[in-house]
């Protein structure tokens, strides 16, 4: 039960953290706060989900804010549920009793890099072409380039 409680407790504080997104200094506004939070708690989807989210012109400049920075990396390299060596149970009805089926043995980006690469990768090189687009250059001081 305290595995469970941690779990909530974390989840809760992930949520006022991303909540407080949408304040007076608010990097996204609040239905994008609120469409990235629903984004968030879908377990195996969270990271192909999330990484769209950012493939926009209009949210990638949100990645300037170092909170969302830091929102995409938890996505991006959490652990999640680690998968034993021994073969996982099979599902057999819906919803699941059991959440096994979600393990990896080797991190949420991983698995999606191995098991379904398009979507990731999609929105991660749209994610690089948006920020190579806002990037002005380095600034110099006159003659510099004679």
């Amino acid at each position: 039960a305290s595995d469970a409680s941690q779990k909530r407790a974390a989840r809760r504080l992930l949520e006022l953290k991303v909540a407080a997104l949408a304040g007076q200094s608010a990097a996204l506004p609040p239905r994008d706060v609120e469409r990235l939070l629903c984004s968030l708690t879908a377990p195996y989807l969270r990271l192909p989900l999330a990484l769209r989210f950012f493939a926009d012109a209009r949210r990638v400049r949100a990645l300037r804010d170092a909170r969302l920075r830091g929102c995409v990396e938890a996505v991006l390299f959490e652990p999640g549920p680690w998968l034993p060596d021994r073969p996982a149970k099979d599902v057999n009805e819906i919803p699941a009793p059991h959440r096994d089926h979600l393990r990896t043995p080797a991190g949420s980006l991983f698995n999606e890099l191995a098991l379904s690469p398009g979507p990731a990768v999609e929105a991660l090189t749209r994610i690089l072409d948006l920020a190579l687009e806002t990037d002005v250059g380095a600034w110099a001081p006159r003659g510099a380039a004679e």
